[in-house]
């Protein structure tokens, strides 16, 4: 009984108690509209309202998990916030994210440096090596002071685009696009030490919401090739102009593709007698090499990462002997373990060669980037060239550090 006799004097609204009383009655008020709220949202995502608003808007003031709304009500399961956003990611569309080094870097022509390059390239035309479809940039960090030759010249990358994809994996993974284990650090780790094309492809795939397939594939081509290239609106916001880092490396072994297929190879088609490659300059290579090596590519921390990352071991007991080594035949191979820090990452193909390169000394008096994309058969069947070229280089920037 004394419960029943204290309930009136709870419940009645007086001078004491009024305030109390209020903002309990403005919380229910605010719970049941809410509640009223939640019921309807919840019957439109059932009735599959939603993805109808969604597909004639093209968009929606928030997010929804596809696979939630299509999904039974007895196979949904609850999800984090970050793992929402990543099967968003996966399902609905690539995020609206750019590299974050907006403006080109401060780099100063150098006269000096230009010298050099020169030099190279006169060099090569004696040895009989063609220089049309040869770009090389060099920097030297110190000074911030560049140099080329043809260095705007557009390149099929091979592989470096791999260097390109790192970058846009931490930033979305700084950003949170990514769940953890969404990419694994050994398929990043192989992408880029390894240039392994089975983990680049899988990378590619979680990055761009996109797939690969040997057989027709049931999506829109329109949808998946804006996902695909976004890799290039990602760039070409920070002036990395006219840049194609799209398209994956063939063979991908766990797919049977030796070849474009299907999507794949659609996108490759164009008017011309050639097909739509890949395509990058040996000054927008060297420039994000540049970027990471100072600490800038996406965020310091990041750029720390991508930097172990690239690094290589140049004593000859790590890579003497072992298939597809980054360094036999590439510009590592000319430079003393004793004395340098190198780090890079290199391409190849039957009908190409290239490399960018971070040298530095292990004193500090020396610190460059060299780039090198070589499209013709006479460097990819050379082992000793870029090995020699980068003996050269490192000679010429020793003596500008005496000075």
């Amino acid at each position: 009984m004394k419960r029943f006799q204290e309930r009136p004097h709870i419940y009645t609204i007086s001078k004491k108690n009024y305030f109390f009383n209020g903002i309990f009655l403005r919380f229910s008020i605010f719970f049941f509209w809410s509640s009223i709220f939640g019921f309807a949202v919840y019957i439109l995502i059932t009735s599959g309202l939603i993805k109808k608003i969604k597909s004639q808007l093209g968009w929606l003031p928030f997010k929804i998990n596809s696979e939630y709304i299509s999904s039974p009500a007895s196979k949904r399961t609850p999800t984090s916030r970050i793992e929402e956003t990543s099967k968003y990611l996966q399902q609905d569309s690539v995020p609206q994210l750019y590299y974050n080094v907006r403006g080109l870097p401060d780099l100063i022509s150098s006269g000096t440096l230009q010298a050099i390059v020169n030099q190279l390239v006169e060099q090569l035309e004696k040895k009989g090596f063609p220089v049309d479809k040869l770009s090389i940039c060099l920097i030297n960090i110190h000074d911030k002071s560049v140099a080329g030759y043809q260095m705007d010249a557009m390149q099929y990358p091979a592989s470096l685009s791999k260097l390109f994809w790192m970058v846009a994996f931490y930033a979305q993974q700084d950003a949170g696009f990514l769940a953890p284990g969404d990419i694994s650090s050994k398929d990043l780790a192989r992408m880029i030490q390894d240039s392994d094309n089975e983990p680049a492809s899988r990378i590619v795939d979680q990055l761009t919401a996109t797939k690969s397939a040997p057989s027709p594939q049931p999506e829109d081509y329109g949808i998946w090739l804006d996902r695909r290239m976004w890799f290039n609106r990602f760039f070409e916001r920070a002036g990395y102009k006219n840049i194609n880092v799209s398209q994956k490396n063939f063979p991908i072994p766990y797919l049977g593709l030796t070849e474009p297929t299907e999507f794949d190879k659609r996108m490759q088609v164009s008017d011309l007698d050639q097909p739509i490659r890949n395509q990058i300059t040996a000054y927008q290579v060297a420039r994000l090499l540049y970027e990471i090596a100072e600490g800038k590519a996406v965020s310091s921390l990041a750029s720390r990462s991508m930097l172990q990352l690239l690094e290589r071991d140049l004593k000859i007991s790590a890579w003497k002997g072992v298939e597809d080594n980054a360094i036999e035949g590439f510009l590592g191979e000319g430079l003393s373990s004793d004395k340098v820090e190198f780090a890079s990452k290199v391409g190849f193909t039957t009908q190409s060669r290239q490399e960018v390169a971070l040298v530095r000394t292990k004193d500090g008096r020396i610190a460059y980037i060299l780039a090198i994309l070589a499209e013709d058969s006479a460097y990819a069947n050379d082992w000793k060239i870029f090995p020699a070229i980068s003996q050269d280089v490192f000679t010429q920037m020793s003596l500008i550090s005496s000075r």
